[in-house]
């Protein structure tokens, strides 16, 4: 595939241009962003974000110095072409942008062509700059990420410009570059796994999480129940096979309601997805990617670059639209009075996978939420206790 951001960009809507897309599911695609449509994008931007936010010609003008800057959710249209659904930009910084950026010198509205890096050339850094993506963000994310894997380990920034966000931030780890921007508005750095915290269409938050008390294990078995014993008939002895408890488990939640949850199994050199369920009443928002992200991105880190799972035969069409493809095997399965296939996906390898190399404490921390400090590192500032 070739991306030519010149004078030979195929029209606005065109064919051509989708053609140039990469195809997600039946009538969806995500490609960088030609600059025919940032008159558009600036629309979007003053609307959804802010009024006060780079011009649209400013927005051209970066990625024209780099086409990875902008990306886009494309939807074709019935009867010919096809609309922007959706949107992410990031300035990928040279190493003098970084430096501005964290010395609070870059001009973040309209930045210098010096401090961002060029087409072909690995950045130092990445600023999140904007984004609209409705109910496909994690999506998004994950075919970005795709498309982008030279960019794996590189640090990522981002300004919490609210009080919201400052507290959405803080929950998922992100850490303030100085002390001073521990506050709304100030500068933070991602960590390298980052906790699903998202706003779906219908302005509902979305949070993922591990497992990590009885209680959330018993809303992971209760959406269980109710998702498989309920509406399929599944026997209680089926569903809880003995395996609960050897296994970690997720849950998702929508406004802090328990709406979905999976089960993992680790193996020697795989994962196995298990019990995934999404209550019916929470299946168009979008807590069912989010929850396959943050799951995927937890493997990731713990090492692991293969995935195994049983589909429902019916559900082939979801699974692949989420980069699952059928095992070469191939085998037909039938339990619990129902058809499943055997999927699997491969997962680029984490830029920093945790190993017995990695610093102890980090290793002690919760699951999930390795980048926040942990209860046992708030004991190793005590003092000692004496000995006898």
């Amino acid at each position: 595939m070739t991306h030519d951001f010149g004078v030979n960009q195929p029209p606005k809507g065109s064919e051509a241009e989708w053609n140039r897309f990469r195809g997600i599911s039946p009538g969806l695609a995500i490609g960088r962003i030609g600059l025919h449509w940032f008159e558009e994008i600036g629309e979007i931007v003053r609307e959804r974000i802010s009024p006060n936010t780079a011009s649209a010609e400013t927005m051209r003008r970066v990625q024209s110095l780099n086409p990875d800057s902008f990306w886009g959710l494309f939807r074709q249209k019935e009867g010919g072409g096809h609309l922007l659904e959706g949107f992410y930009g990031q300035l990928l910084l040279s190493e003098e942008g970084q430096a501005a950026l964290v010395g609070r010198t870059l001009n973040r509205v309209d930045p210098p062509a010096e401090c961002l890096a060029r087409a072909g050339e690995r950045p130092a850094a990445a600023y999140m700059w904007c984004a609209v993506a409705k109910k496909k963000a994690a999506l998004m994310q994950a075919t970005i990420a795709s498309e982008l894997q030279y960019l794996s380990g590189i640090p990522y920034y981002a300004a919490l410009a609210t009080e919201d966000g400052l507290r959405i931030g803080r929950n998922l780890g992100m850490k303030p570059v100085t002390p001073e921007d521990d506050r709304a508005g100030g500068l933070f750095r991602l960590p390298p796994v980052l906790p699903r915290m998202q706003m779906s269409g219908s302005n509902s938050i979305i949070r993922v999480k591990v497992v990590a008390n009885a209680e959330e294990l018993d809303q992971a078995k209760t959406i269980r129940a109710a998702t498989f014993m309920s509406e399929q008939e599944c026997p209680f002895a089926e569903e809880f096979d003995g395996n609960d408890f050897s296994a970690q488990h997720i849950v998702g939640y929508v406004n802090d309601e328990p709406a979905a949850t999976i089960r993992i199994r680790y193996f020697a050199a795989f994962v196995k997805f298990e019990r995934y369920a999404v209550l019916k009443r929470f299946r168009k928002t979008g807590v069912k990617d989010e929850l396959l992200a943050f799951a995927a991105d937890l493997v990731r880190r713990k090492g692991y670059t293969q995935i195994y799972f049983h589909a429902e035969a019916r559900l082939t069409d979801f699974w692949r639209e989420r980069g699952f493809t059928k095992f070469p095997r191939d085998a037909k399965i039938r339990f619990s009075d129902h058809e499943y296939i055997e999927i699997w996906k491969a997962l680029a390898p984490h830029p920093d996978p945790l190993t017995m190399h990695s610093d102890p404490m980090v290793l002690n921390r919760p699951e999930g939420r390795w980048e926040v400090e942990g209860i046992l590192d708030k004991s190793a500032v005590r003092p000692q206790a004496g000995v006898l």
